[in-house]
């Protein structure tokens, strides 16, 4: 009786600490948190009462996956090990582990092999499947999804393309043709300034290393030999957070057994030295973090302006699937999570921070350029749905516009000192460098660009060869195929009809980031066309090559 007594309170305490983990740590692990979550459930419609839907921009990490080929064979090596430790020291009396997590520390395997080197798990696709049947629900309203009105792009790597297929999936209930692309979502891999001075430099990781040698780092270590009877050495207690914040994210609404070695403290303190790692990797510590985004900002923006010019693309919605190195730096271009000093070591425990990686960059973070055709008495931005208090971080709306002026000037003077050096060698480039850009573009056309361009060649050769019997009307259709090719566009781009905006209505602007609305600072939740064009343009308009020389 008095062990089933003593069994019913383990079982109890268990669950005591995993409601509290799931209260407090269920957003707790960094770039690792599943992005249930974060995730916004509420699948009402998010655009303001007289706002419609006229493009649907979207950039999304990968969902969950496993961990690369070395993490694995390193957990495969040392993982049994350390639970056989942990069990031998709880059957000598050592350590308060509960005998339900000595059992499931038993029965324990290790899910993936290291052939499933960063592959996506069926909860990452899983992230991504409900993802766009919530989006699907938000706009059925309008109509507004279309497969034959879709491009999709991802990077090379298995676990985008597989979350494109299940967003596309869930959206659509079918899937469409992707397009990898690299440059465009991996532009990380092609910046050499970023390569030597971010990625392959020491320098960013000074902060990390400052806050592994403060006390509250080290006191870690003495809380889980308290806690297991087992002294773990740093990079074993790496090992630990590891399989416990994956296995979480890859078995989402339970938890791991290896939780159970940190105390919610220990994780806030792993959380916080990864936000110093991908503060200063991939957000604000360095100024080619923000300006290598150039060939996301090309796309969006000239997407932008030709809805500016009051036309309507062939394709309304473009869907992208990529990394976290893609999202943070594409989220600190906007200006987005910004604290107002330098995150620092430190710093600890800066709870209030707005860098927290758990929250702005889980598997299946997402960011959406929504932008909308709004009616003459939608005039105010501040639009919060009443359905639900989650679409609008109330938070946010404090943010003071006078302090964020002044870091946009002087983020401005600094771009603007760059701008000026390469003024004059960009005015002569001009020409070129918009060929350039429309080369790169159509690259990731559809197939009837190359017919198209066959068939203008195959007319202008009949009519070089008929000169003679048609000297004037050949005249003139030298002078059209000429300027088609000056002014040729991608078939994304071409008009398909007039916008026709009704007096009174604007195109708006709506940013949602893990699909919640978000305010940019400056500019609102509800932002003219023209007002975020002017406020983004100079990212659009950077020589990538040349911001990127080392």
């Amino acid at each position: 009786m008095m062990n089933g007594l003593i069994l019913i309170l383990e079982l109890s305490t268990w669950a005591c600490k995993a409601a509290s983990l799931e209260e407090n740590g269920g957003v707790i692990f960094g770039t690792k948190t599943s992005y249930f979550p974060v995730a916004n459930q509420n699948t009402s419609i998010p655009t303001p009462p007289g706002c419609s839907p006229v493009m649907f921009w979207h950039l999304a990490r990968h969902g969950t996956r496993y961990p690369g080929k070395d993490d694995i064979e390193n957990m495969r090596d040392n993982l049994s090990r350390l639970r056989d430790e942990m069990i031998a020291a709880w059957n000598d009396g050592k350590g308060n582990l509960s005998s339900e997590i000595i059992l499931q520390l038993k029965n324990w395997t290790l899910l993936p092999t290291p052939e499933d080197d960063k592959l996506i798990t069926t909860s990452g696709r899983k992230e991504h499947f409900e993802m766009g049947q919530r989006w699907e629900k938000r706009f059925d309203n309008f109509n507004f999804f279309h497969p034959n009105k879709t491009e999709v792009y991802t990077s090379y790597k298995q676990r985008c393309i597989e979350s494109g297929k299940e967003f596309m999936k869930g959206l659509f209930s079918a899937e469409l043709p992707l397009v990898e692309d690299n440059h465009l979502l991996r532009f990380y891999d092609y910046c050499s300034l970023y390569i030597n001075e971010v990625g392959e430099s020491e320098t960013p990781c000074q902060e990390v290393l400052k806050f592994e040698t403060m006390p509250v780092f080290k006191e870690v270590g003495d809380r889980t030999e308290k806690q297991t009877g087992v002294q773990f050495s740093k990079s074993e207690l790496d090992i630990l957070w590891d399989i416990c914040r994956f296995e979480v994210s890859w078995f989402p609404g339970t938890w791991s057994p290896w939780c159970s070695v940190f105390s919610i403290q220990d994780l806030h303190v792993y959380e916080f030295r990864e936000d110093l790692k991908y503060y200063y990797e991939d957000g604000y510590a360095y100024n080619i973090t923000k300006l290598m985004t150039q060939p996301l900002w090309h796309d969006l923006i000239t997407r932008l302006e030709v809805l500016q010019e009051g036309r309507l693309a062939v394709n309304n919605s473009v869907l992208m699937f990529a990394h976290a190195e893609t999202l943070m730096p594409f989220l600190v271009s906007l200006g987005l999570y910004l604290d107002q000093e330098p995150v620092k070591a430190s710093d600890w425990p800066l709870e209030d921070r707005k860098w927290k990686t758990s929250e702005i960059s889980s598997f299946g973070t997402n960011l959406d350029v929504i932008v909308l055709r709004c009616s003459a008495s939608q005039v105010k931005g501040n639009y919060e749905n009443t359905s639900s208090e989650e679409f609008m971080d109330k938070t946010e709306k404090s943010v003071d516009l006078e302090t964020s002026k002044e870091s946009e000037a002087s983020t401005k003077s600094e771009e603007s000192k760059e701008s000026e050096e390469s003024t004059e060698s960009d005015s002569r480039e001009s020409e070129e460098s918009e060929e350039s850009e429309n080369s790169k573009i159509d690259k990731r056309s559809v197939d009837s660009d190359e017919s198209t361009e066959s068939e203008e060649s195959k007319e202008l050769e009949e009519s070089k060869e008929s000169k003679k019997r048609k000297k004037s009307d050949v005249s003139k259709e030298s002078k059209e195929s000429k300027e088609s090719e000056e002014s040729k566009e991608p078939e994304r781009y071409k008009k398909l009809e007039e916008l026709d905006l009704i007096a009174g209505e604007e195109l708006k602007i709506q940013i949602m980031h893990q699909e919640k609305i978000t305010i940019i600072p400056g500019l609102g939740d509800l932002i003219p066309l023209s007002a975020f064009i002017q406020k983004y343009k100079y990212l659009a308009d950077l020589d990538f090559d040349k911001i990127c020389e080392n």
